[in-house]
């Protein structure tokens, strides 16, 4: 079949069944359960004849704008107009039907690959070709379209629809008004196992209580005594071995998983301060949760159900998260104070800078980046960049914890340039043994 042939009527290829949508106005059109079910009756017969068929997803660009510009009903125009000149394109076997708010699925049988492409391109065509007349005045509009031939590239009605989907996001990633067809891709695929497998085991370590606290000490650079100790996560595999957050976090944050493993540490990191009254904790909290008002909640209950714990635990949020998502953090410090945490920003001066918001974000202790730290001793301009976010902790009345000091050399230079707090290899890795109830706590420094 040619891909002229499109806008023509669909052959009677293999006792082909009545389909259930004709063309009619853009309200008659089968919701997505509807569509859903036009589709798997296409997949079907494609499998039973051995023919092909195709799925699009066909999505109105800069709708929301739309919206927000013309309002809710110039839109609703649109997206009528839309549907209509879509079905113009079709031949009397295929279905259009409301895959979203702003997008079409289209079904289209008996459709090779080659076909699909003509087909989106002449659907692109008849939206773009004229402007568009709405109650808002004349408008232009164009689509999106990606799509999918099956059985060729899935046989399973989940996937035809994931893929279609895919191949959607390809097209926007190429800009407005583009097409793109889902194709095979090894790499992909395998990360995506890969992805699969690292969520399970991330899901049934939360499940089996295998997300274990590790401490870190922060120290007094002038006395080395315990200031406070850093909560960290390990994730003991079933062998017994630890695998550090280094390994497990970025893995969390692609699935989406860190709000779960924030939850378990905040229990944790909580549990062990009930248990131990000399103990002080920092804990770190994700990008996730910085905006999550459920954790913000649980870490007010959390403390109010052990208030022996309350002073003794500080919240660190890292430099990016504060500088992309400042309105998010200030909420997150007012939480944090409410139930009387402190307050520290982490990674300074390695992110996309947050330095002019120190003085409203209300924090207590900024954490100088390990990055600038480790080559103190070998690059002027670190220690130039290091000297800089002191004096400006000093200037704020912060104190300032200097990561990753790894040689008395740094330790002392750290204390030249007014650094009050350090931690790193120098002073003694993350253990997740219980913190020595005998070694000296200094609240000089933070206080």
């Amino acid at each position: 079949m040619s891909s002229d042939d499109l806008s023509g009527s669909a052959p009677a290829e293999c006792g082909e069944r009545p389909v259930l949508f004709r063309p009619g106005g853009v309200t008659d059109a089968p919701d997505r359960a509807g569509l859903t079910e036009i589709l798997a009756q296409a997949l079907e017969e494609a499998i039973r004849c051995r023919t092909s068929c195709a799925f699009l997803v066909v999505a109105v660009d800069e709708l929301p704008d739309l919206n927000d510009a013309y309002g809710f009903a110039a839109a609703d125009e649109i997206i009528g107009a839309v549907g209509n000149r879509l079905r113009a394109t079709m031949r009397g076997g295929d279905a259009l039907g409301r895959f979203s708010t702003s997008k079409f699925g289209i079904v289209l049988k008996s459709c090779s690959p080659d076909d699909m492409a003509a087909a989106a391109e002449r659907m692109q065509a008849a939206v773009r070709s004229t402007v568009l007349t709405t109650a808002a005045g004349p408008l232009v509009a164009t689509v999106t379209v990606g799509g999918v031939v099956a059985p060729r590239h899935a046989r399973r009605l989940g996937d035809v629809i994931a893929r279609a989907q895919e191949a959607l996001d390809v097209a926007r990633s190429r800009g407005q008004g583009s097409f793109a067809a889902y194709r095979p891709n090894v790499g992909r695929d395998t990360r995506r196992r890969e992805n699969a497998r690292a969520a399970d085991e991330i899901v049934a370590a939360l499940n089996d209580r295998r997300i274990v606290l590790a401490c870190e000490p922060v120290v007094a650079i002038a006395s080395r005594r315990v200031v406070f100790k850093e909560a960290l996560m390990r994730l003991r595999r079933h062998d017994g071995s630890l695998a550090a957050a280094s390994e497990v976090i970025p893995v969390a944050e692609r699935l989406g998983l860190t709000r779960l493993i924030d939850r378990r540490m905040l229990e944790l990191a909580t549990a062990a301060l009930a248990a131990d009254p000399e103990l002080r904790l920092s804990l770190n909290v994700s990008r996730a949760s910085v905006a999550d008002a459920d954790w913000r909640a649980c870490l007010a209950g959390h403390l109010r159900a052990s208030p022996q714990a309350q002073g003794r635990l500080t919240v660190e949020i890292a430099e990016p998260a504060a500088a992309r998502h400042c309105d998010d953090v200030r909420g997150l410090v007012a939480a944090a104070k409410d139930s009387g945490c402190r307050v520290a920003i982490d990674r300074l001066g390695g992110g996309y800078g947050c330095l002019a918001h120190l003085g409203v974000l209300g924090v207590d202790i900024i954490k100088v980046d390990g990055t600038l730290v480790r080559n103190l001793l070998r690059s002027a301009q670190d220690r130039a960049v290091v000297r800089t976010l002191v004096e400006l902790g000093r200037s704020f009345e912060l104190a300032t914890v200097a990561t990753w000091v790894q040689d008395e050399g740094s330790a002392a230079l750290l204390a030249e340039m007014g650094c009050e707090c350090m931690q790193g290899a120098l002073v003694g890795l993350a253990s997740l043994q219980q913190p020595d109830l005998d070694a000296p706590v200094s609240r000089a420094a933070i206080a």
